[in-house]
């Protein structure tokens, strides 16, 4: 029977043995889940602004993907005040903002003015299929012949006209059979459904990084712009 018992004994550690490991145990359970806890609390919180992704994705861009601040022009070619933020303002944009990998520029068609807009919409998603970069050939070359609202300057044969001047490795039959068969008349329509989810009641209006500007003021557009820069700087890691 001592034999036995003494068997037994040595079979299993003592209580007290026992007792520290569960200790031990326990005390490696509490650190991991500290040490986990802490490292979730210390992980920055990294701001995304819009980029052409998403609502934006099948829209015409300029820039540089990573960039910050993204703006979205909601225009209508007819549009005077358009012509106007293009032939005044645009470039200041493209070089001191765009160029410089700070913005990313999105335009997205808002067709107000008529049949004509239509036309010049669709003509510009016609571009922008064949080649994305001509379509901004396009959209500076319309600016700068822009003609009275209405007065049939925007006639298919002359928007093609326009872009084939600018852009000549354009195919003008692809783009007049394209016109003629409302190719991208779903394309403006889902353009003017981003207008209206936007909130958009006029041409130009711009959205810097969400927050909406309208019109043309560029001392305006560019103090949003510096303010989104600001803001993307300061929350970055």
């Amino acid at each position: 029977m001592q034999n036995n018992a003494s068997s037994t004994a040595k079979g299993r550690p003592p209580a007290p043995s026992r007792v520290r490991w569960f200790i031990l145990l326990i005390a490696a359970i509490v650190t991991i889940g500290s040490v986990v806890a802490w490292r979730l609390t210390q992980s920055p919180a990294v701001a995304t602004p819009p980029s052409a992704s998403g609502e934006w994705a099948n829209q015409p861009t300029l820039g540089a993907v990573s960039a910050p601040v993204t703006v979205v022009e909601f225009a209508d070619f007819q549009c005077p005040y358009c012509a106007q933020f293009e032939r005044n303002f645009f470039q200041q944009l493209r070089d001191h903002y765009i160029a410089t990998g700070q913005v990313r520029f999105v335009f997205v068609n808002d067709v107000v003015l008529g049949k004509d807009s239509q036309t010049a919409a669709e003509l510009g998603e016609a571009i922008y299929h064949q080649n994305p970069q001509n379509f901004w050939l396009y959209y500076q070359n319309v600016y700068a012949h822009q003609g009275k609202e209405g007065s049939g300057w925007a006639s298919a044969g002359n928007l093609i006209a326009l872009a084939t001047a600018v852009a000549p490795e354009l195919n003008p039959v692809q783009l007049r059979q394209a016109l003629d068969a409302h190719t991208y008349a779903k394309d403006v329509a889902q353009d003017k459904q981003l207008a209206k989810d936007h909130g958009v009641s006029g041409t130009p209006t711009f959205l810097v990084n969400g927050q909406k500007v309208v019109g043309t003021r560029w001392s305006e557009l560019e103090a949003t712009i510096r303010a989104a820069l600001s803001s993307a700087s300061s929350s970055s890691p």
